[in-house]
């Protein structure tokens, strides 16, 4: 149980990172236009 509870936290956090990336991203394109 301990484990499956730090691996959805871990998933809750790449999931994070990934959208700050994507909204990075699309930021860096707005700055491009």
């Amino acid at each position: 149980m301990k484990r499956d509870r730090y691996s959805s936290k871990e998933e809750t956090l790449r999931k994070l990172l990934r959208d700050r990336r994507i909204e990075v991203g699309l930021r860096q394109e707005d700055l491009a236009e």
